[in-house]
């Protein structure tokens, strides 16, 4: 099976498929918590909640950059022990590096087997009435651009000249 970023990278770029669950696991000791839509969304330590695709791939992604680099501080530390000089930990370009970072995604994710029958169908249903909720929610939370009317002489000791420029 494929991981997640590799089955996202694969499907159309910044596409996400609605009927994909997927079990993340909060590995850490502390509450993981990450957002989506303005929503802030708490995972206990050592708990596992069931997330569709596109919020899976925002948890993952975070949890990841955060264990990359409490494990690149822990590194710098015990290498400063012997060399308190040492500026760069070991390991700090492997953020980027989609192999490494698969270790660790192992780790926290994993696909949920898509059900079949009815329970499939239902599934869609869910699915979709989310990404519409989250859609009437976002729409709902815009705020007009306020307009205000300003008089010429509040800004008179600015002293600006349209003609001249700065470099």
């Amino acid at each position: 099976m494929a991981s997640l970023f590799q089955a996202i990278r694969k499907g159309e770029q910044g596409m996400f498929d609605p009927t994909k669950r997927y079990a993340f696991t909060n590995i850490t000791d502390e509450v993981f918590q990450f957002g989506w839509n303005g929503v802030t969304i708490d995972v206990a330590p050592k708990e596992t909640v069931e997330l569709p695709q596109y919020l899976a791939y925002q948890a993952v992604n975070k949890i990841i950059d955060q264990m990359i680099m409490s494990k690149n501080k822990k590194d710098l530390d015990k290498v400063r022990e012997t060399n308190p000089n040492y500026l760069t930990p070991p390991g700090a370009g492997m953020m980027g590096i989609p192999a490494y970072r698969e270790t660790f995604e192992k780790m926290v994710v994993r696909e949920i087997a898509p059900k079949t029958g009815n329970d499939a169908k239902l599934d869609v249903i869910r699915a979709k009435e989310q990404i519409m909720a989250d859609i009437k929610r976002s729409q709902e939370e815009v705020k007009p651009i306020e307009t205000v009317t300003v008089a010429p002489t509040e800004f008179a000791g600015l002293n600006y000249h349209p003609a001249v420029t700065v470099a």
